[in-house]
């Protein structure tokens, strides 16, 4: 049997056309292969954003229920847009939505931990898990309505109630690693985001473990059990390749390029799974700039900002901030920051505000990469355009709920 996987899709499942950007070999597997995505399948580029927040619904569930996903895992971005759409959209697939450590504030779990599936008469049980530094990486408005729990005590206890039941037992996490899975060596400080290196070798009656988060691509086999990552945006799929009728079942790990362009349908016999003049239509509209101080306030700590737009269409401020660091903080002596004050120019795509700008020092926030290196005090990894929609969506939202009664 084969296990076929991908992560942090990040808005690739659908291509320029609107067709499934999949291989197609991926939806005609047999009933021996399992095909899982390991999380961070809702955000990743602006018709992402068109989708979650102006149409409230992802067609990348649509995408993974067409290619016949078994199991889909939950990513931190996948609660960008909150617990109740992230719900809203796992119930629409066909397949298994788990996490194991995901729970709401009754400490009652969201998902299921696992699932065991039938593949030719050999049963797998797929446990889910996701990096237990949600609410270091991610803004409390994401996590403040759910209890992450570390994923490493929730495996060990989940890989305990199944394994007797069980042929194979997959865990697909995600998470990255902070050492070398197969040598051991160091590559990151532990902060307890990234744990595939210890849920690995602490777990051994795991026989594959599947990982993403870090936007890497890695994969091998240790013994009879096997790693893998299956990069990011689609530039890989991952395959494990297991015999269980074998004393060890896992036969290889590794990560395959799509190449072939006729591996990705983009004939107009395909589904065609947005409207892109809509779309189209959208990314031209001006984008509303009232409330954009207000989310640089709730969402960073400032005392004054400098943004640089290219336009005030939605294209236009999409393509004023640079990725994946979409602001910086730069900490100037009150001198420097006059100085570069009086250097502004009165111009329409240039927003400008302050607070206290009084201090010995001033933090300015800003997408303007003149500003001096050598005073950067923090970047920011921020889709701005993403969060700025779903704060101006959600403010509306709150709006009209409370002028209703």
């Amino acid at each position: 049997m084969h296990i076929y996987c991908t992560t942090d899709t990040h808005g690739k499942l659908i291509n320029k056309n609107g067709n499934g950007n999949l291989p197609e070999y991926l939806r005609n597997l047999g009933r021996e292969s399992l095909l899982i995505d390991c999380g961070d399948i809702l955000t990743g580029d602006l018709k992402s954003t068109y989708f979650n927040c102006i149409l409230k619904k992802s067609p990348y569930i649509d995408v993974i229920n067409d290619y016949h996903f078994d199991v889909a895992i939950v990513g931190n971005h996948d609660l960008d847009y909150g617990i109740d759409y992230l719900i809203s959209q796992a119930k629409r697939f066909k397949g298994e939505y788990l996490c194991a450590n995901l729970y709401d504030l009754n400490r009652r779990r969201v998902f299921r931990p696992y699932a065991i599936l039938q593949k030719e008469g050999v049963k797998v049980g797929v446990i889910g898990a996701l990096t237990g530094n949600l609410s270091q990486i991610s803004a409390y408005e994401t996590s403040k309505d759910v209890i992450i729990t570390r994923p490493l005590e929730e495996i060990k206890r989940v890989v305990d109630d199944i394994k007797s039941k069980c042929h194979i037992i997959v865990v697909a996490y995600h998470g990255g690693t902070s050492r070398d899975i197969k040598t051991g060596k160091v590559m990151y400080y532990n902060t307890g985001e990234n744990e595939a290196y210890d849920i690995f070798h602490e777990i051994e009656d795991i026989d594959v473990v599947i990982y993403g988060h870090m936007h890497f691509l890695d994969s091998g086999v240790t013994g009879s059990r096997a790693y893998i990552q299956p990069g990011h945006k689609l530039n890989v799929v991952g395959k494990v390749e297991i015999d269980p009728a074998r004393e060890k079942p896992v036969i290889s790990a590794k990560n395959i390029e799509i190449t072939d362009e006729k591996d990705c349908p983009t004939n107009v016999a395909s589904r065609v799974y947005y409207t892109k003049e809509e779309y189209n239509s959208w990314k031209r509209k001006d984008i509303d700039l009232s409330k954009f101080r207000d989310y640089l306030e709730d969402s960073f700590g400032f005392d004054a900002y400098i943004i640089r737009l290219k336009g005030k269409s939605v294209n236009d401020f999409s393509q004023s901030f640079s990725c994946p660091y979409g602001l910086t903080a730069y900490q100037l002596s009150k001198e420097e920051y006059k100085k570069i004050k009086s250097g502004l120019t009165e111009n329409k795509n240039t927003l400008f505000g302050e607070k206290n700008t009084e201090r010995e020092s001033v933090v300015v926030i800003s997408n303007d990469s003149n500003l001096p290196y050598y005073r950067i005090k923090e970047k920011y990894i921020v889709d701005v355009v993403d969060r700025y929609i779903y704060y101006l969506n959600k403010g509306d939202s709150h709006h009209h709920t409370k002028r209703n009664g």
